[in-house]
């Protein structure tokens, strides 16, 4: 199974959340898609959880059938961030619970933007993961490596810190998600080349396997200045299972368009 995730950070409200399920709809429809090779999912901000899961439960119910967006019942939410506690006093956060009501599958942890802007560290993106998987929400663990790691060759050293903290103590046994994003290619235009991508993708399934990690499947997806122009040429990377998207998925039909070069067509 493939991965095709949309991250719409700080983008979108709930009506342009609605315009961008119906023009996915339509999409789906004249494909006659059936998501038996790929996944996709998206992750709106908090505000459009609520409506667009509405959507997509009625979809799924069939009440939407005289509108023409029905066929966006096999669509999953996911959302950008969670706090590892249940409930409390954290001003502006959000729980697992909170996001069980809107039927979330999925939650993005550890992006850098989180990590540099928010302090996150290793450990409280542990304690998000294990919070997850306890309520039946499967984490997308992003990790990647900053320009200066990477000009002064500590990129498995870093990558190796992240997971091994990150995934202290972790049992997962379905797929897991980790997306390699290098901090200096998001949202830069700039794009790691298809060597540096796959000796990352080793790196990974090599440091999973050398901490004996309880992980059944880990996937392997790749963010940063993901487009429809080079998408095709990424997807063919080795050990590349799917594309954790931000600027380019912010449009529905080039979002479907990268979810079919994913898939194969």
């Amino acid at each position: 199974m493939k991965y095709c995730i949309a991250n719409w950070k700080m983008n979108l409200t709930s009506k342009d959340g609605l315009v961008y399920l119906d023009k996915i709809g339509k999409k789906i429809n004249e494909h006659n898609e059936s998501f038996e090779k790929a996944s996709m999912i998206i992750c709106p901000p908090y505000t459009a959880l609520d409506l667009m899961s509405t959507v997509l439960i009625e979809a799924e119910e069939g009440l939407l059938e005289d509108l023409g967006i029905s066929h966006v019942k096999d669509v999953q939410l996911g959302a950008q961030n969670m706090n590892p506690n249940n409930e409390g006093a954290y001003t502006g956060e959000i729980s697992s619970n909170m996001l069980n009501q809107y039927r979330v599958k999925w939650v993005i942890v550890g992006h850098s933007e989180r990590r540099s802007m928010f302090a996150e560290t290793d450990e409280f993106i542990n304690l998000k993961i294990k919070t997850a998987l306890s309520h039946n929400i499967n984490p997308i663990l992003c990790i990647g490596e900053t320009l200066e790691e990477r000009e002064l060759g500590n990129t498995k050293e870093i990558l190796f810190e992240q997971l091994e903290k990150g995934l202290k103590d972790v049992i997962c046994s379905k797929d897991f998600l980790i997306a390699y994003e290098p901090v200096w290619a998001i949202g830069t235009g700039q794009t790691a080349d298809d060597s540096m991508i796959e000796s990352a993708n080793n790196m990974i399934l090599s440091i999973v396997k050398e901490l004996k990690c309880d992980i059944k499947n880990p996937k392997i997806l790749y963010g940063g200045s993901v487009n429809n122009n080079n998408a095709e040429n990424l997807s063919k990377i080795c050990n590349l299972d799917g594309f954790l998207i931000g600027g380019a998925s912010l449009d529905a039909e080039q979002f479907y368009s990268i979810y079919n070069v994913l898939k194969g067509e």
